[in-house]
């Protein structure tokens, strides 16, 4: 999610910036928010946010986070395999 790292209202986060043009964005529908509930439901966690990261990635996704330790319990919720990369 852009929210959770973008912080600059005149948007001189140029290396994010950058970053963000190799990277597929997606929007939160309906659908994506339903599923990200029952993650959160199957993981026994609390945040939306990280439950909508997971609910829009596929399979043999990379996911770079400082936030792995609450992820992983979402990604093995989601029954795929999906990369966690602690950075």
């Amino acid at each position: 999610m852009i929210t959770q790292v973008w912080r600059d209202p005149a948007g001189r986060q140029a290396n994010l910036a950058r970053l963000l043009k190799s990277v597929d964005v997606k929007a939160v529908d309906e659908h994506l928010g339903r599923e990200a509930g029952v993650l959160l439901g199957r993981a026994g966690t609390k945040d939306a946010v990280d439950a909508s990261v997971v609910a829009v990635s596929a399979t043999g996704d990379r996911l770079l986070t400082g936030d792995a330790g609450d992820i992983c319990p979402l990604v093995a919720a989601s029954g795929r395999s999906i990369v966690v990369v602690p950075c």
